[in-house]
């Protein structure tokens, strides 16, 4: 036999798994592709950037990202430009990482 939880306890629970639910799409987010400075996303200029940036959702809620800025970066030796975004919707901050290599030729 299961002992029935308060009303308090119940929430309190609900509470811990939605937390643990946001940390485990967080951590997700950071494994994707332009989650991490090691997995970029692949442009060819520096204008594609903003709109890339614009047109991913937030891996918590699915809202639109507002672009802050982008700077430049470097990391292990690499030129990369790193795209601080804010979720329109939840308004969770992240970084975004793109590297600009040059277009293939035809």
């Amino acid at each position: 036999m299961t002992k029935k939880r308060t009303p308090r306890a119940e929430r309190r629970a609900g509470e811990h798994r939605a937390r643990k639910l946001v940390r485990d799409r967080q951590r997700l987010a950071t494994l994707e592709v332009g989650g991490a400075p090691d997995r970029p996303i692949e442009v060819t200029s520096s204008p594609v950037i903003d709109l890339r940036a614009r047109s991913l959702k937030c891996p918590l809620c699915e809202g639109s990202f507002r672009l802050d800025d982008h700077t430049a970066a470097t990391h292990e030796g690499r030129s990369l430009r790193v795209a601080h975004v804010t979720c329109q919707q939840c308004g969770v901050a992240r970084k975004l990482w793109f590297r600009i290599s040059s277009p293939l030729p035809n």
